[in-house]
């Protein structure tokens, strides 16, 4: 039930559906360190557990048929300490750029009976470094939260506002929209960015150079800034929002702040890194950005006159297009939220 009470990280929500959606067939449990005691929801009993020699214990007295983990350096621990008969699943959601040294010790090989990567682009990324049996790989895309079904749109554009959401990690690009926003509002004075981030959506507090980032962009006329907030709330701001733009200077391996904004019929610009342009082609607009052939992520350096030219009038011609209440950019958008409900499904894609 969290996703409705408050923002939560997509691999949190992810594991969250995914074990929704297999307890349609299987007895699922889940293990955390975060509740206390054992609690039934949803049909799925919470586990919490102290250390990993509990988490140990817990898992060879229940003896499952399949554990699903994805914690770095817990491969070689979970094959040397339980059964022998229980399969291993690696749930891999992150780049293989985060806690990059690490991984690179990994044994992908040995350690799991099946990897699970969340697009082709992160698998792709991962058989660049770790040696992987191929015969192991499920590519196994994230789906959209139950709840977004469930929202109705009609007058798509009659019931948009001309404004800008962010609703990702804020240590993803969300500094760029001092550069972006700006220059989109001297040339629209209407225009809104309403900012939805915060590092509580994974129980951390913000540092303080997050702290002065959200300050000086809530100086700017237009700009409102909130921490996140629940997906029923969420779906409300999606709805009536035109633009989803994605600064990002990270390597995303699915992004599922970005069909949650497609599905409620936001047009999505960002750079084509990592996984983005796979999950929404053939929507959306997204913009190669200067990188060397060695460089690590977060890329720094690719905010540059050309990069912002090309953003401004790709936002532009949408805007404009709204402005208009053109009849092709209404059509283009209810075509993208049927594409991506139908495509992003949590029963198609768990392949287990």
């Amino acid at each position: 039930n969290t996703p409705y009470i408050k923002g939560l990280g997509g691999t949190q929500l992810s594991y969250l559906y995914l074990g929704l959606e297999l307890s349609n067939k299987y007895n699922v449990i889940i293990l955390n360190k975060n509740n206390k005691g054992i609690i039934l929801n949803n049909n799925i009993h919470f586990i919490h557990y102290n250390d990993v020699d509990e988490m140990l214990i817990y898992i060879n007295n229940i003896n499952p048929n399949i554990v699903i983990y994805n914690f770095i350096n817990m491969g070689k621990i979970l094959k040397e300490n339980i059964k022998n008969d229980i399969l291993l699943y690696m749930y891999e959601h992150i780049t293989i750029y985060s806690h990059f040294k690490l991984k690179l010790k990994q044994d992908y090989y040995n350690y799991y009976d099946k990897l699970l990567f969340v697009s082709n682009n992160q698998y792709n990324e991962y058989m660049k470094y770790v040696k992987i049996d191929k015969s192991k790989v499920i590519i196994n895309y994230n789906g959209l939260s139950p709840i977004f079904y469930h929202n109705k749109i009609d007058n798509l554009l009659e019931n948009k506002e001309l404004s800008i959401i962010y609703i990702s990690n804020p240590q993803r690009g969300l500094i760029n929209f001092l550069y972006i926003y700006p220059l989109l509002k001297e040339k629209y004075t209407n225009i809104k960015l309403n900012i939805y981030s915060s590092l509580d959506m994974y129980d951390i507090e913000d540092n303080e150079e997050l702290e002065k980032l959200y300050e000086e962009l809530k100086n700017i006329e237009g700009v409102t800034y909130n921490k996140t907030i629940s997906q029923k709330d969420l779906i409300k701001e999606l709805n009536k929002t035109l633009l989803f733009i994605y600064p990002t200077n990270m390597t995303e391996t699915f992004c599922n702040a970005m069909i949650e904004a497609m599905s409620c019929g936001c047009y999505v610009i960002s750079n084509n890194i990592g996984a983005l342009k796979e999950v929404a082609n053939p929507y959306g607009y997204f913009i190669n950005i200067n990188k060397l052939d060695d460089e690590k992520p977060p890329y720094e350096n690719f905010m540059n006159n050309d990069y912002l030219k090309e953003l401004i009038i790709t936002a532009s011609n949408v805007i404009d297009k709204y402005l208009i209440k053109c009849s092709s950019l209404e059509i283009y958008l209810i075509n993208q939220i049927n594409f991506i409900k139908n495509k992003y499904k949590w029963n198609k894609n768990v392949l287990l």
